[in-house]
This record gives C-alpha cells, structure tokens and sequence, in this order.
C-alpha cells in the first residue's frame, strides 16, 4: 500500500540521514584529532622556545656576575693603586720638606 511505500521510504530516508549524521561526526572527530595534534606541536615547539630564552637568560645572568666580579676586583685593584700612590706622595712630599728645611738650616 501506499502508506508502507511512505513508511518504507521514511524509514530509508532516516537511515540515510542518520548515516550522513555518523559520517560528519567521524569527519569532525577526526578535524579535532588533526587540529590538537597541531595544537600540541605548537605548544612544544613555544616550550621549547622558552627553554632556550630560559638558558640564554641564565647564561647572560652568569656572563653579568662574572662581569660585575671583575669589576669589582678591577675597583678594589684601582682604589689599593690609589692608596699607595696617596702614601708615596706622601712620604716623597715629607721628605722634600725635609730637605728645604736641611738646606735651609746649612744656608745659615
């Protein structure tokens, strides 16, 4: 009859649509597969990124203390220079007032 006709081919039409309803969630499963496999190379790739400003940070942090040591020793070298020119001049100065007052004492 024509109702099993309809019943029939509704039920064809549903299977159909049920079938391309499966085949689209496959199809989407499989995008969002593919897209957190991109998502996840993208995050390791930027980690890694990170790993390598993290050690050149660290390297520059030593080259700056290292850096900032031998200045330190180059100062305190300088400022012990300083202090020993200081006493030099010092003693060099004592000793030429010592000499104009010699001199000065066999002028008389």
């Amino acid at each position: 009859t024509k109702a099993e006709a309809r019943a029939e081919e509704a039920e064809a039409t549903v299977e159909r649509v049920m079938a391309e309803a499966q085949r689209m969630r496959e199809s989407m499963s499989q995008e969002l597969l593919f897209r957190d496999k991109g998502n996840e190379v993208a995050i390791e790739r930027v980690r890694a990124e990170a790993a390598a400003v993290r050690e050149a940070l660290d390297a520059s942090t030593v080259e700056a203390r290292a850096a900032a040591q031998e200045r330190d020793r180059a100062v305190q070298r300088l400022s012990e220079e300083t202090q020993r020119a200081s006493e030099e001049s010092q003693r060099l100065s004592d000793e030429i007032q010592r000499l104009l007052e010699e001199t000065q004492r066999l002028a008389l």
